[in-house]
């Protein structure tokens, strides 16, 4: 993974969602949007305007990818991107509510922690800054976090979502 060729440095799959959310998340949102709008190395893509298969290709050609709120603090599209090896950058408690899956986020993510727009400016800077090796070590907790955040049929020893759930659950 951390030898695939990724020109995007950073990308955000995302659109106003309107009067459904709550105004502040409407904001947070808009605001993670207009960071990338204004960053020269970043695509943002409406997903209402591009395929699954168009945004899965983007996080797969991204570095890192912006991931603000969706309707509720998670969203699916975390997930996609580190399925794509696409290094997110969230806010700090979008991922607490997966910490069986990913026990510390800091070895997975960016995280950011104010909701304020120089709080994500200051994120995405600090991802720029990592250097190729950090950018790796990254990758490599991506790929091994995969099969823990992912559901499948498979051998025994395989530990996917679905085993580490049952795991925390009954053990």
């Amino acid at each position: 993974m951390k030898n695939k060729k990724r020109p995007v440095l950073y990308s955000c799959v995302a659109h106003e969602r309107g009067p459904k959310l709550p105004k502040k998340v409407q904001y947070m949102r808009k605001m993670w949007m207009d960071v990338c709008e204004k960053n020269p190395d970043c695509v943002l893509y409406d997903p209402q305007q591009h395929t699954i298969e168009e945004i899965l290709e983007l996080y797969t050609n991204s570095v890192f990818c912006l991931q603000p709120y969706g309707d509720t603090k998670t969203r699916q599209a975390i997930f996609d991107s580190i399925a794509m090896g696409c290094i997110p950058i969230v806010h700090w408690d979008s991922l607490t509510y997966y910490s069986m899956h990913l026990p510390d986020p800091r070895k997975v993510a960016v995280l950011v922690h104010a909701p304020l727009q120089n709080a994500v400016l200051s994120a995405v800077e600090a991802a720029r800054n990592l250097t190729q090796s950090e950018r790796d070590k990254l990758q490599d907790e991506l790929l091994k976090v995969l099969p823990s955040i992912t559901w499948s049929f498979s051998p025994p020893e395989f530990r996917d979502a679905l085993t580490v759930l049952l795991e925390k659950l009954y053990l």
